[in-house]
């Protein structure tokens, strides 16, 4: 997982894979975030994110970012929110973040 985010207005949790290309691997490692984590995205190059079968995500509930140059970023799909989240698991990230740093 390359990003971990908790907004605690909304209590909602997000995860970010990132990938230069193969967003199959993005794909396969974003179906395991979605035990940790509420939404879960894929982040790729628009010249990637081009390729990224768009049914597949949607099917699994994953969103898509594309990433432009100068790291500007537009959402192409949505995420919904995960139905398989692990209450245990995403507790645990989420304190892992309140932690103060050592």
């Amino acid at each position: 997982m390359d990003l971990y985010g908790y907004a605690a207005k909304t209590d909602a949790t997000t995860a970010v894979e990132l990938k230069l290309s193969r967003w199959t691997r993005a794909f396969e490692q974003a179906l395991i975030y979605q035990l940790c984590a509420d939404f879960v995205y894929l982040a790729l190059p628009v010249h990637s994110a081009a390729r990224v079968e768009i049914p597949l995500l949607k099917r699994h509930g994953l969103g898509l970012i594309g990433v432009r140059p100068r790291m500007r970023c537009v959402m192409l799909l949505e995420a919904r929110q995960s139905e398989v989240v692990m209450p245990n698991y995403r507790d645990f990230y989420i304190r892992l973040m309140q932690e103060p740093p050592i």
